[in-house]
């Protein structure tokens, strides 16, 4: 029996996504002391400068993005897991309830940010700052987690790496499509948001954040009832 299609409001819904993650990220790297909150490679490698001291980068704050990155994601899959008595499982390409409940409490989560930034102002520092940064990060990871039923690994929403490699590898003209669409969202996220934080507000950029996972809560929502 052949597979069963992706519905063509999935991609979509993971582009915008995409361009949440590019967004957040911008929002913590210049408000939050030069972290990731949704790549993970660049935190390792910045971890690695901070660690030998490298133009006074930090080190705790990567540190704190990826466990807290990691909590998110492991939590998320937990609650994912299929359990024993679940039956016959669906081979629908289409995402869980729990996987959508995940992704509307990182939309809550966004939406609480937004409205508290302006009290908390541009760059807050300290303890303030870690804790930002790691709800940020538990966000993003349970996010990447919340999609992975999708089935579609070259789009993660937060991974552009693995992405490019298979844009550029034979055999990707399919899915050609799709994975320049994820580097234009992430670049696209990115840009917005960082011109948000630096000419107007850290608070317009999750404000931004928070639209474009509305925007891809109710094409998940399409996608689902077709």
């Amino acid at each position: 029996m052949p597979p069963t299609p992706l519905p063509a409001a999935y991609p979509r819904a993971l582009l915008l996504l995409t361009a949440a993650t590019g967004a957040v990220d911008a929002v913590s790297f210049l408000a939050l002391d030069r972290v990731f909150t949704g790549n993970m490679t660049g935190n390792v490698v910045l971890l690695g400068f901070g660690l030998v001291g490298a133009y006074g980068l930090p080190v705790l704050q990567p540190l704190v993005a990826l466990a807290a990155f990691a909590a998110g994601a492991a939590l998320t899959a937990r609650l994912l897991r299929p359990t024993p008595d679940s039956g016959t499982p669906d081979t629908t390409p289409r995402l869980p309830r729990a996987a959508l409940l995940v992704l509307y409490a990182e939309l809550c989560a966004a939406v609480a940010l937004t409205a508290l930034w302006p009290v908390l102002g541009d760059s807050p520092g300290g303890t303030t700052q870690a804790l930002l940064t790691a709800l940020l990060a538990l966000m993003m990871g349970a996010q990447a987690a919340a999609v992975r039923p999708v089935g579609l690994p070259d789009l993660s929403t937060v991974v552009i790496t693995s992405t490019l490699v298979t844009l550029v590898s034979p055999g990707a003209r399919d899915a050609a499509p799709r994975q320049t669409g994820a580097l234009v969202a992430m670049l696209g996220g990115a840009a917005l948001g960082a011109l948000a934080v630096v000419h107007a507000h850290t608070a317009i950029a999750m404000a931004g954040v928070c639209a474009a996972l509305a925007a891809a809560l109710a094409v998940l929502h399409h996608g689902r009832a077709m």
